[in-house]
């Protein structure tokens, strides 16, 4: 069975670069589609249910997961990577990761 795409989800830690080498690996020698996956949530509410996240704090929250997910789609491409996409999904990341891959 030929493997066209592999997932690796990244969540910027030192693991989950290695995590990203291995997948590299993987993509060149079957020539495979890389997508490089991200999922962020908010964090928990530490404050009750009265407390509200504010936009701009959203906002710079997701601007800092996009800028690590190219981070990542651009260190995959240096290190070999012919075929890469990248995914950015906002919610429960194990949630996402699972919907992503299965859809």
């Amino acid at each position: 069975m030929a493997i066209k795409r592999i997932y690796c989800a990244v969540d910027f830690s030192p693991g989950s670069t290695q995590g990203l080498l291995t997948a590299v690996r993987l993509a060149r020698e079957r020539e495979a589609e890389l997508v490089v996956l991200h999922a962020w949530a908010l964090p928990a509410n530490t404050f009750g249910s009265d407390f509200v996240y504010s936009e701009s704090v959203v906002e710079h929250l997701a601007e800092d997961a996009q800028q690590g997910l190219d981070a990542a789609r651009s260190q995959a491409l240096q290190l070999g990577a012919t075929k890469v996409s990248s995914q950015l999904v906002r919610g429960t990341p194990w949630q996402q990761i699972r919907q992503s891959i299965s859809s």
